[in-house]
């Protein structure tokens, strides 16, 4: 079997890198039955100097391939693992993370039997390219200069990022982009127990970073409006404890209950949603949206910025994507799922799942991984 190598700083067991982890993750599960593959990455999770206790250090046996975890990530760490593997094609789930991507670039550069897929993985939407914009656009600049970025494969996951990456000043180089979204399998079926809705009352979670990006000051705001009796839950690494501390200063009514639940793993989340009658996200900007897909495939609702991909749940039943500058409509939508029937409300679960199942199909969608790989390996 061919050789593939992942080099990504996101990956099982990571909590504090969400979705991310999760699609690579779930990548690996699936390019195995096709390819050898190897995962090179680290042996912390993102912001904690304490290492994995689900899998030692070096070489490891998971999702029948070999995963290397590293406790120290540089670019001669990343590159002396690459050299070691001899992979015929790299799969690097990052651009703007020099310790894995510039590895990866040079080793592609002089081994020509190498193939290289980078994903930059939303890094170069407008948003996220003008968060410290000098560095990157030296760094960019630096990999055109030296043809790093030559007859290479880019890999991006949604409509959105795929056109502003055509604005970036990377594209002349770029042989072909790939625009597959992110895989996130999760067992679904519409006999998933949902909770039980009373009228005046609603069970609202969201799942990520504590960071401002996600916007969650907004969502704050909006729930200091309403009237019903309203329990948010906040799951997610605490990234920004400034922004944590400014949203938890909104000053609240007595009907809702705001409460920060920490970390989740990933296989709590089935049984997690089953506690929750909606996901809420009024993000600024989001490339996929795991937390938002796995509401879905676990038949919750959303309420979301239109901000991502799915902009169409609200013609399909499965919740609200409102525009920032209509604050109001946000209030209106939660209060609308707060003040629903049980009857009304399975109706919009079962919306929810199907949507999603329809918006994913996911045989569809790792065909087209097959042929990514397989295109790159010619």
């Amino acid at each position: 079997m061919t050789k593939v190598l992942f080099a990504t700083p996101c990956f099982y067991p990571s909590v504090n890198t969400g979705g991310p982890a999760v699609s690579m993750t779930n990548l690996v599960k699936m390019m195995n039955r096709r390819y050898d593959c190897s995962v090179v990455t680290t042996y912390f999770d993102m912001g904690s100097d304490k290492p994995f206790t689900e899998v030692a250090e070096g070489e490891n046996r998971l999702f029948n391939s070999d995963v290397f975890y590293l406790s120290t990530i540089s670019v001669f760490t990343m590159y002396k693992s690459i050299k070691s593997i001899k992979p015929k094609l790299i799969y690097t789930s990052s651009l703007f993370s020099v310790s894995y991507s510039l590895p990866a670039l040079i080793y592609s550069k002089l081994h020509r039997g190498c193939s290289i897929i980078v994903a930059p993985r939303g890094e170069l939407r407008f948003f996220a390219i003008n968060n410290k914009s000098i560095k990157k656009k030296i760094y960019i600049g630096f990999l055109r200069l030296t043809g790093l970025l030559r007859n290479i494969k880019v890999h991006t996951t949604s409509n959105e990022e795929y056109r502003e990456l055509r604005s970036v000043n990377l594209n002349h180089n770029l042989s072909d982009v790939y625009n597959i979204s992110n895989l996130s399998i999760v067992e679904n079926n519409n006999t998933i127990v949902r909770p039980q809705k009373i009228r005046g009352e609603l069970k609202m979670l969201t799942i990520g970073r504590f960071a401002r990006v996600k916007n969650l000051y907004y969502a704050f705001e909006i729930l200091s409006k309403l009237k019903d009796d309203i329990i948010f839950d906040i799951y997610g690494p605490k990234e920004d404890e400034e922004y944590f501390n400014e949203c938890f200063s909104v000053k609240m009514p007595d009907n809702v209950k705001i409460n920060y639940k920490g970390h989740v793993r990933h296989d709590e989340l089935k049984s997690l949603y089953m506690n929750y009658h909606l996901f809420i996200s009024p993000t600024l900007t989001e490339n996929f949206g795991h937390s938002i897909v796995e509401a879905m495939l676990n038949n919750c609702p959303v309420i979301i910025s239109n901000n991502t991909p799915w902009n169409d749940v609200g013609v399909n039943g499965a919740g609200y994507a409102i525009d920032l500058n209509n604050k109001d409509q946000f209030v209106k939508a939660v209060g609308e799922f707060a003040a629903m029937n049980n009857e009304t409300y399975q109706t919009r679960c079962i919306a929810a799942s199907e949507y999603i199942q329809r918006k994913l199909n996911v045989n569809e969608t790792i065909e087209s991984y097959y042929k990514m790989f397989d295109d790159s390996l010619r």
